[in-house]
């Protein structure tokens, strides 16, 4: 099995990711209308409490082997990047397993600081999947590491394939036994869902025998690396990207706590409520699984170039990183926006109650990824404490915002959407500053943004005029319905993509030297009068 350069593997973690999230997708709508939106809520509420404990344990020392491994391959040391993947195996496994037990046996006092009682079953049935993750992390690290992401990926698929056959199964068979038992049916799919992917990377990694140190010979200096010293450098960089990550996961634990109480003081309905912003945090999830698949291959990418040394190669990664950001972000929240209300239609199954959350909230895709980006990059310069502060920020932010605007009745959850646009918005800036500062360059967004922004413009009339042809359709010709809409839909989208991409070309905000380098086979199979424009 061949490593793969940055690109490729940027593609294919692209494409499993929005598989992935498709997949994902079919499950959220099919589990809603088996336990309804209140069981929905009950659901989600596990998965946000089990989500912040996952990251709290497995999160960063995936890209701390990733990091690590990739370095030591750089250098052509590939016994310390093996020792390095099994250590923290064994450590992953070893704290993975403690909080399980610890959380298990806490589990009462947990869920009623967290406003949850209700969802009790669900986290019970969810909370051994964090052991098994534990193991299916170190994997994907050391392949990330190796830039062999064709592993990650298929088990990716498997895992999400796994995942919602298995929660709509078991959500169908337990809900009977009532709607708590039914939620423990989705996370107990999860579980079953993680255990799979761990059995194929484990197969992986023993059938192409990566336990075997092969490649050049190291010199003795680099042979005599230490036990001590592998551990060292893997915690120093794992325990604080750990603790960051976790932090804004713990901040999604305290926004559910006073979100739900403060809609139970309003006596309102906590649990469907919370499920209407449990649907708005999945859509929006959709465009943001690309970023990762993108930070994903920043961090092995960067990090090789931060350890010899080569600053050329550093801002040339950063700038292109920064353009596909906004390439992808930026058209996927306008797109978000205008058609929020016919993505419920179709997504949700005719169910269109939240869509305005999702308009309202839309362009949160954009600072999310940029904030995304910005983060992995101040960590492979090791710039801890700054993402620490900006992340303290961003969750008193978000906490101050829900407690005034969630507590007017009038506005109730959609105070949680707007906290959650200035949570991403003030860090953003505070990071481009500081990088600015660090890096003695200036990182102008407007400048990255710009061509992606006219050429959303010309992607949004298109659209607009579509919903105008649309509604004249369902008035006069044809009775709407799920496959009205969901034709609607995939016209929309399609047309839409083909419009932005038309006019980012004619706009040179993406030449055929970024397509070359995404890879050579994709301006063979644009149209030829996209092709004759890619200059």
């Amino acid at each position: 099995m061949k490593s793969q350069s940055a690109s490729k593997g940027f593609a294919i973690l692209s494409i499993s990711g929005i598989m992935c999230k498709i997949l994902s997708l079919l499950s959220v709508p099919l589990i809603n209308l088996i336990i309804h939106e209140n069981g929905y809520g009950m659901y989600f509420s596990a998965t946000t409490i089990y989500t912040a404990i996952y990251v709290s344990t497995n999160s960063g020392i995936q890209t701390a082997i990733s990091r690590q491994v990739s370095q030591f391959i750089a250098l052509e040391n590939n016994r310390a990047a093996l020792k390095t993947f099994k250590m923290a195996r064994a450590l992953l496994l070893l704290s993975s397993t403690i909080i399980c037990v610890l959380v298990l046996v806490f589990i009462v006092p947990i869920s009623k600081i967290t406003a949850a009682e209700d969802s009790i079953p669900a986290l019970i049935a969810i909370m051994p999947s964090l052991v098994i993750t534990s193991v299916l992390v170190s994997y994907r690290g050391y392949f990330q590491g190796r830039n062999l992401v064709t592993p990650i990926a298929v088990s990716q698929i498997f895992e999400q394939i796994i995942n919602v056959v298995f929660s709509v199964v078991l959500t169908y068979i337990l809900y009977k036994y009532g709607v708590k038992a039914g939620a423990a049916g989705g996370s107990l799919g999860t579980t079953l869902s993680t255990l799979v992917a761990t059995i194929y990377v484990i197969f992986i990694y023993r059938k192409h025998r990566f336990n075997r140190i092969e490649g050049p010979k190291v010199n003795v200096k680099t042979e005599a690396l230490s036990n001590k010293y592998i551990l060292k450098n893997l915690l120093q960089f794992s325990l604080p990207l750990t603790f960051i990550l976790s932090i804004q996961y713990w901040g999604d634990i305290i926004d559910m706590s006073i979100v739900k109480n403060i809609l139970g003081s309003l006596d309102l309905d906590s649990d469907t409520l919370f499920a209407l912003l449990g649907k708005y945090k999945t859509l929006i999830g959709v465009p943001l699984i690309i970023i990762a698949s993108l930070c994903s291959v920043v961090v092995p990418s960067l990090s090789r170039s931060i350890a010899i040394k080569d600053n050329k190669s550093i801002k040339s990664k950063m700038s292109f990183t920064f353009r596909v950001c906004f390439i992808i972000s930026i058209p996927s929240a306008v797109g978000l926006f205008i058609l929020s209300e016919p993505i419920y239609k179709v997504v949700f199954i005719g169910r269109t109650q939240g869509w305005d959350l999702l308009k309202l909230g839309a362009i949160v895709v954009v600072f999310m990824s940029v904030v995304q980006i910005q983060t992995i990059i101040l960590q492979c310069l090791n710039k801890f404490k700054f993402v620490f502060i900006s992340s303290m920020i961003s969750i008193l932010t978000r906490i101050i915002c829900n407690y005034i605007l969630v507590s007017i009745p009038t506005i109730n959850i959609k105070g949680a959407i707007i906290g959650n646009i200035l949570c991403y918005l003030i860090p953003m800036i505070l990071n481009l500053l500081y990088l600015n500062k660090v890096l003695h360059v200036k990182i102008s967004l407007f400048k990255y943004s710009l061509k992606p922004i006219i050429s959303s413009l010309f992607m949004s009339v298109t659209i607009y005029a579509l919903l105008l042809l649309n509604k004249i359709f369902l008035n006069n010709f044809i009775t709407e319905s799920l496959l009205s809409n969901l034709i609607f839909l995939v016209i929309a989208i399609i047309l839409g993509i083909s419009v932005y991409g038309y006019s980012l070309v004619l706009l040179r905000g993406i030449t055929k030297n970024d397509l070359n380098y995404l890879s050579p086979k994709i301006p063979k199979m644009l149209p030829s009068f996209i092709r004759k424009n890619l200059k």
